[in-house]
């Protein structure tokens, strides 16, 4: 399973509870996601809102994906979506690409 916490650097700040590193979100330069093939439109359910996963399972077979696929379309929450809001479905070429130049 691979999500978006595998490509970012670990922070210098710690979880006072379990000692962890929190990731560094801003490790990540989504900026070099490229894509090869042109991005599937769809658009949001109601369905998608409370469980992107559904979504990404139709498209992927996978579940994980859900948060990579929200920093990609730009939406930091995804309460943040309305019904009949476009999301742009890249490549699972794509997506396993640029995981595999970034994984930490």
């Amino acid at each position: 399973m691979t999500s978006r916490y595998d490509l970012m650097n670990s922070s210098n700040v710690r979880d006072s509870q379990d000692n962890e590193s929190y990731p560094d979100c801003i490790s990540v330069n989504w900026n070099n996601f490229t894509l090869q093939t042109a991005p599937y439109l769809k658009y949001i359910e109601q369905r998608h809102i409370s469980k992107l996963w559904l979504l990404t399972y139709s498209m992927y077979q996978r579940t994980e994906l859900d948060d990579i696929l929200l920093i990609i379309n730009n939406v930091p929450y995804r309460e943040m979506m309305e019904p009949g809001d476009q999301f742009f479905i890249p490549a699972i070429e794509d997506i396993n690409d640029f995981i595999t130049k970034n994984k930490k």
